[in-house]
């Protein structure tokens, strides 16, 4: 199963003010609080998730104005299929920090599993309006318009996928994926390229992939000599 992102958001150093029954007391809040938090985290990481549940509602009622308690409890309802209750904890903790775009990720996911495509889609692209390199919100974003046959979905996907192209050019999912879109849009000059850069980065394929490369190199070639011949004859 892939992995959601967990959040992680330190503690601040307390500053001692008060009585020192008062700083006793935070004191004793801080110490509960790494506690929870850790013990959260193991049962999340172990897949126990009433154990994580019931850690994660501990750490809001100590700590109710921090992210963390709701954006993990959020995630342990991700996975326990409690998708309502999921969207609930997520938006809790997007009033704490509106900008977090991990936060608007799980909640895009949660959408998704939820048959509500256009609200991940929606939270996926205010992920990228406050993080424009978030590489996960991209990937998710083109991978939305997989199964869509609409030219205009089919170039946003595109448009995706080559931002991704530029910010992580080693990423070979990403570079096949577009060369797969030219091909069906019929822009071979543009797949050639892509499969041109893809061999200057990877000169050596690994052994499955040197046959795919070999016949699809040569299909492209086929198909441009074809279409510059057409051109000709037009002429």
């Amino acid at each position: 199963m892939k992995r959601l992102p967990v959040f992680i958001i330190p503690l601040l150093g307390l500053i001692l003010l008060g009585s020192c029954k008062s700083a006793a007391d935070k004191g004793n809040t801080a110490s509960s609080l790494i506690s929870i938090k850790t013990l959260g985290l193991a049962y999340l990481e172990e897949f126990k998730l009433e154990e994580a549940e019931k850690e994660f509602l501990k750490f809001i009622d100590l700590a109710p104005e921090d992210k963390f308690g709701y954006a993990n409890l959020g995630l342990t309802y991700l996975r326990m299929a409690r998708y309502p209750d999921a969207e609930e904890q997520l938006n809790g903790a997007l009033k704490i920090d509106p900008n977090d775009a991990d936060v608007r990720l799980i909640l895009a996911t949660v959408y998704q599993m939820s048959d509500q495509r256009e609200k991940s889609i929606a939270e996926l692209e205010k992920s990228l309006s406050v993080a424009p390199d978030h590489l996960k919100a991209l990937y998710q974003l083109s991978e939305m318009y997989v199964t869509d046959a609409d030219p205009d979905a089919r170039k946003k996907r595109g448009d995706y996928l080559l931002r991704l192209v530029e910010k992580v050019p080693e990423n070979l999912v990403p570079h096949m994926n577009l060369i797969d879109i030219y091909i069906r849009d019929g822009e071979f000059e543009k797949a050639l390229t892509e499969l041109e850069i893809i061999h200057q980065q990877f000169p050596e394929f690994p052994k499955e992939a040197v046959e795919y490369y070999g016949n699809t190199l040569k299909n492209l070639k086929k198909k441009i000599f074809f279409l510059q011949k057409k051109r000709l004859k037009k002429k």
